[in-house]
């Protein structure tokens, strides 16, 4: 059964200096400057194929299309080892160590102007080949893999809304009388997300607590998911919109799994994806927040090329 889909490392081609070099998932460089040469012939950084569902009609020629699906993704990543003895020895192994048939590895690549797009790969050890001797210092190895995902992925886009409570005397001025202040029970904050990515991308919310209702809405669009659901100040409300989820669950602050299944004190259950615009500018989405917690909207744009 495959690994859950968390790249346990990365492996990196930087195109302005044509070279791989290795991390680990927590961004720190194990490997750099020493690693496997790029050679020429990569293949999988263009679009991934699509399927076309279409009907014919008798109103006119040709065909009508109904939608697209895009197939999974195959790439062939041509390496070269130049080191000698025992350090050729290392970096086989730390390369191979990035890489298996049951566990996402990231293949990231980067643009001169430093930005990245990474595509979640599997090895596919059918289809990559020592054509030679592979301790040969110009032998060139075929790397085969597999993306389940067809789309390269962005940096995490996030959105966040983040109310806090005014603080006022209860009356005269600051230390006149007893202590006394007034702290309003519930404030009301927006804010938007820029769009990116070539397709639609399904965001996740999270509600930080204390917070006792919130909405979220895209501008254009009418559909929404709100709810009137305490979070305590120890608590967070994570909302996934993906289709296979649309789940809300109660849990405690910085948990990643377990809590409470809210999804049916939902009162708006209309789950959207975040639709690219083409335009960097505009802001799609709307978050409003009831509270002195904070809410926070993220996604991954999707991509159908490296570049």
């Amino acid at each position: 059964m495959p690994h859950p889909t968390q790249a346990a490392r990365f492996v990196v081609w930087d195109l302005t200096e044509a070279r791989y070099r290795i991390e680990t998932a927590a961004g720190a460089v194990v490997s750099s400057g020493i690693g496997p040469r790029v050679a020429t012939g990569i293949e999988g950084m263009g679009g991934p194929g699509i399927d076309v569902f279409a009907r014919e009609t008798q109103r006119g020629a040709g065909r009508v299309r109904t939608g697209t699906r895009a197939k999974h993704r195959t790439a062939f990543l041509p390496v070269v080892f130049e080191q000698r003895g025992q350090e050729w020895v290392a970096v086989q192994r730390l390369f191979w160590s990035c890489l298996s048939p049951d566990r996402e590895a990231a293949w990231r690549v980067y643009a001169p102007d430093g930005s990245w797009r990474e595509l979640l790969v599997y090895l596919d050890e059918n289809g990559t080949v020592y054509h030679q001797d592979p301790t040969q210092r110009t032998q060139i190895i075929g790397v085969a893999l597999a993306a389940d995902n067809p789309f390269w992925l962005g940096p995490e886009q996030l959105a966040v809304t983040a109310v806090q409570p005014s603080v006022a005397p209860f009356f005269g001025a600051t230390g006149v009388g007893p202590p006394f202040q007034i702290v309003p029970g519930a404030q009301d904050g927006s804010t938007g997300l820029t769009v990116a990515g070539d397709v639609e991308a399904w965001p996740t919310l999270t509600i930080l607590g204390p917070a006792s209702a919130f909405s979220t809405q895209p501008l254009f669009v009418e559909s929404a998911v709100s709810a009137e659901i305490p979070v305590s100040g120890s608590e967070q409300l994570v909302i996934d919109f993906d289709p296979t989820a649309q789940a809300a669950m109660l849990r405690a602050k910085g948990a990643t799994s377990g809590g409470t299944n809210v999804t049916a004190q939902l009162t708006g259950r209309a789950f959207f994806p975040i639709a690219p615009t083409f335009e960097p500018d505009v802001q799609v989405v709307l978050l409003t927040l009831a509270g002195a917690g904070e809410a926070r909207l993220s996604y991954r744009p999707r991509y159908w090329r490296a570049i």
